[in-house]
């Protein structure tokens, strides 16, 4: 096997545990005993990229010290020529950005005893004179307490730039031009941290859409869409008439809910009748939610789930749940469950005057 591999590259080295540099040094074991093709054109060769400063996977056994092993085996396999080679200039950042993470790096604490420890020699700086441009444009850097605080100070923030008149340069055209929500990103340094900044996007009436974000199942459509097919599949089930009844589909009150409880199920059965004393919302919503349901019932065992869904979401009128600054993120997340039914996008509506809806007394948001 290692005679047939003569070429080895290996990215993101600073992520290597030793393990896998092991498994490395075995594939380029053959190649000074002569074996393989004796008429390569082109000699064997290893080529490895990392940067210590990058190194983020030590939780699952990679060690940075092993980059720093690997380069001097590599100087050891062509004494005669240079085997380093470092990158100094940026294609990815402007002047000031990268004068910042100088600066920043050059003031983290650095424990020189340690050969695990975080390094920023003159060999690690960015040569800031290779760069051109933009040298007076600042980095500010935003510090509160809390992460309830950090989301709204981010939003405030891309609230101010997207009225500010800040131009950007267009990706396609090339040409300035004011910026636009989607030029704005914000990165997480945990994959479930997006929640927040949505709601303070959301509060600020800023559209978004979240890119490979955790909590696919805590979105408030998904949960809506849940609590519709759990009902569905078990309607005389008081758990899931409530949560139904507490959906955005619904939208029963709590002081609704208690005036139901415990017969929650019977509630919602058409063919049962009701008294209970509630507000005039409250009645219209549990009224329309039981003429729409005599509907949709009938149909749990005639049509597949993804076509039910599609329906009731363009008979309920449920789009006018999902207006505003989410309604990317929440078209996307709908599509994808009703993928998983083995469908397609559903068919979303905006309601109209006079509209047949679960959704009597609730504008556009």
């Amino acid at each position: 096997m290692e005679a047939r591999n003569r070429h080895v590259l290996v990215d993101e080295f600073q992520d290597t545990s030793r393990a896998q540099w092991r498994l490395v040094r075995e594939l380029m074991s053959a190649w000074s005993e002569g074996l393989g093709t004796g008429d390569d054109a082109v000699p064997p060769s290893i080529f490895v990229v990392g940067d210590r400063k990058q190194s983020i996977y030590g939780f699952r056994d990679a060690e940075v010290t092993v980059l720093e092993e690997a380069a001097r085996h590599i100087d050891a396999l062509r004494p005669d020529q240079p085997a380093r080679a470092a990158i100094t200039r940026s294609y990815r950042a402007v002047l000031p950005l990268l004068r910042f993470v100088n600066d920043v790096f050059e003031a983290v604490e650095k424990q020189p005893d340690r050969p695990d420890a975080f390094r920023y020699s003159d060999d690690d700086r960015v040569p800031l004179a290779t760069h051109a441009g933009d040298a007076d444009r600042a980095v500010g850097i935003i510090a509160v307490a809390s992460d309830a605080g950090q989301a709204d100070r981010v939003a405030d923030e891309i609230a101010r730039l997207l009225v500010s008149g800040a131009l950007v340069r267009d990706r396609d055209t090339g040409v300035r031009r004011p910026l636009a929500p989607g030029d704005v990103a914000v990165l997480f340094r945990t994959r479930e941290g997006h929640r927040l900044v949505e709601q303070a996007l959301a509060s600020r009436g800023v559209p978004y859409y979240v890119y490979k974000g955790l909590g696919f199942f805590d979105a408030d459509e998904i949960k809506d869409v849940l609590a519709l097919l759990g009902y569905l599949a078990a309607p005389a089930s008081n758990l899931r008439a409530a949560a139904l009844l507490r959906s955005r589909i619904v939208g029963l009150s709590d002081e609704g809910l208690k005036r139901l409880a415990p017969d929650l199920a019977e509630a919602l059965d058409p063919a049962v009748s009701t008294t209970v004393e509630m507000s005039a919302t409250d009645a219209a919503r549990l009224a329309l939610a039981r003429t729409h349901l005599g509907g949709w019932l009938p149909l749990v065992d005639r049509l597949p789930p993804a076509e039910l869904l599609d329906r009731i979401l363009a008979e309920s009128a449920y789009a006018v749940e999902l207006a505003g600054p989410g309604l990317a993120q929440a078209r996307e997340n709908l599509r994808r469950s009703a993928a998983s039914c083995g469908g397609s996008e559903p068919r979303l509506r905006y309601a109209r005057a006079h509209r047949r809806s679960l959704l009597p007394a609730r504008g556009r948001r």
